[in-house]
Parts: C-alpha cells; sequence; structure tokens
C-alpha cells in the first residue's frame, strides 16, 4: 500500500473511532451507533452488546450526570485486506459523577482507567464502520 493510501485509511478509521468517542462523552448515542455496523459488536463492561438496538439500550442505562471523557492516544490502523482494517490504540478515561452547573467545568478528576482498545472496522457503502471493539485494561484507578 502506497504511503497516501494508507494516510488516506488511518484518517477516515480515525474519523470513525473519534467519532465513536465523542458522541460517547457528549451522549449523542445515535451517532455513535451509526459508527458502528448495525449488527457489530462492543464487549464493553465485561458484556457483548451485538447491534445497534443492544448498544442503545445499554448506554441508555447511563446514570444521570455522569460526565466523561476519552481520550484516544497512539493510534494506528492497518489494512488487513481490501475492506477490513484493525486498528489500535490507547484510551484514557475520565469520569465525573454528579454533573455540573450549567456551562462550568467540573474539578478534574483522576484518571479513571487506561485502556487498550481494538477495533475492527469494515468498508461500507458509507464509509468505514466498527464492525467489533473491544478493550482491556492496562491501568485502573485504585479508587
Amino acid at each position: 500500500m502506497s504511503t497516501e493510501a494508507q494516510g488516506s485509511l488511518a484518517m477516515a478509521c480515525m474519523d470513525v473511532i473519534h467519532r465513536f468517542y465523542r458522541s460517547l462523552d457528549a451522549g449523542d448515542y445515535e451517532t455513535l451507533a451509526a459508527q458502528m455496523l448495525p449488527d457489530g459488536v462492543w464487549e464493553r463492561q465485561g458484556k457483548v452488546l451485538k447491534g445497534r438496538t443492544a448498544l442503545l439500550e445499554a448506554l441508555s442505562q447511563r446514570g444521570e450526570g455522569v460526565i466523561t471523557t476519552h481520550l484516544v492516544q497512539n493510534l494506528v490502523v492497518d489494512r488487513q485486506d481490501e475492506r477490513t482494517a484493525a486498528a489500535s490504540m490507547y484510551v484514557v478515561v475520565l469520569r465525573h459523577e454528579g454533573g455540573a452547573a450549567a456551562g462550568a467545568p467540573v474539578p478534574t478528576p483522576p484518571i479513571r482507567a487506561v485502556q487498550l482498545v481494538r477495533d475492527t472496522l469494515a468498508l461500507t457503502s458509507d464509509g468505514w464502520r466498527i464492525a467489533h471493539k473491544s478493550g482491556k485494561a492496562v491501568f485502573r484507578s485504585a479508587h
């Protein structure tokens, strides 16, 4: 694969992955679900969520007043074949519970976890979508 083609692949997949996490943190679960294949799998918090409906149901259970930030670092994307790519990244998770006053920042919480996340992405008529997402904690807060 040419350097230009690899860069184009990486940018397209990075956009989907970043859009997934930005949507998660914004509570925009419909946009998050749209980054997955309709039958995509997300291994999340010890559960296997298969399909957009299962994903949306699980996310609807998130507590009120929970504010999260997922920082994606060291993202690497490799093409597996013409229609499949594999991505790996570290995701640093910050979480605050208790909400915030409108427009006011919350105190910076300690890092909750650092996860090694692996995604398999598939090329569709709508562009790249996440077919499978899984993660494993590398570091976890003692709190």
